[in-house]
Order: structure tokens, then sequence, then C-alpha cells
């Protein structure tokens, strides 16, 4: 599971509210969401529909209905949670990627401010010190910087190698 070999990971958002979780259902937030499970770590996500939520995760988290660009779905999500997991899911039918990154964004980066959530880990491009401009890797980066600026501590690998070395699998050394 994870980045490969026999160890488990443990993704180190924890603390001593719960962990919001965003982009759940991918390659990599599915094991997020299994692991902090498994720890015991109270997890919330947001759900359009939760009955399309595994039953076996389902009943071991808590689930706002609703959408991310709603703010007080949003609002309840972040409430309480110190930590949140955040992805832009891609969206090829967008007609303009960059919006579609912000437009996504903004209304959890203000929640991020009146919510109180302290940390986040964001999967995002494929290497922040690209530089500007920096074509389709540019609205990641638009997307970093205004999570960056909530003022939260923000933690954004900047490729799956470096996820698994430097997010996932610290937790399982120390």
């Amino acid at each position: 599971m994870g980045c490969g070999g026999d160890d488990p990971f443990a993704v180190p958002l924890g603390g001593s509210g719960a962990t919001s979780l965003h982009g759940y259902t991918g390659q990599i937030g599915h094991q997020v969401l299994d692991r902090l499970v498994h720890d015991g770590q109270p997890v919330r996500v947001i759900a359009r529909d939760p009955a399309r939520l595994n039953p076996r995760i389902r009943e071991r988290i808590e689930v706002v209905q609703g959408s991310h660009s709603d703010p007080e779905v949003l609002a309840a999500a972040f409430a309480g949670a110190d930590s949140l997991w955040w992805l832009v899911p891609p969206n090829p039918r967008a007609a303009d990627i960059h919006d579609h990154y912000l437009d996504f964004t903004r209304p959890a980066a203000e929640a991020i401010k009146t919510r109180g959530v302290t940390r986040v880990v964001g999967v995002t491009s494929l290497g922040r010190a690209y530089g500007k401009p920096a074509g389709l890797l540019s609205p990641a980066f638009a997307m970093d910087e205004m999570i960056e600026g909530t003022g939260v501590s923000y933690r954004a690998p900047t490729s799956f190698r470096q996820w698994c070395l430097e997010v996932l699998k610290p937790a399982v050394m120390t």
C-alpha cells in the first residue's frame, strides 16, 4: 500500500481536532483516508452523495453532505478540524484550468481562515520551483499561493516520490 514496499504509512495530519479530507477517492486520497481511519484518527469528509462511500469507511467517519463550493458546507466540514488534506481534482472539460483551480480553492481558503484550520497538506504540481510562467503548472502554483496566503502551515510535496519520502513515510519512522 502507498509508496511501495511492505511498510505501512501514516499521514502526519492528526492533532487534537479532526482531519478534514477533500479528494479522498483518488489514487492517493483513498490511501490517506484508509490510513487515518485505520489509525483511529477522527476524520471528516465532504461528499455530494454519501451513499457512494465505501460502507466500511462511511460508518467510521463523519460525512458532511454537499459541495466544496458551498461556504456553509466547508464551514461545517472544517469546524474543529486542525488539519486538511487538499487536492483539486482534474477537470479536462474546464474552459480555463487556472480558473478551475482557483475557483475550486477560493472557498476553502476562506474557510481555512475563518474555521481555524492550522495545517494543510496539498497535492500540487510537479515542481513548485519551476518558475513563472509555467504553462499548465501555473494554476497549481496559484492554488499553493492562495492556501499559503491564509497563514496556515502548508505542505505541498512537488512529486509523488517526495510525497512518499517526506510526507507519508516520516510518521512511520518516528
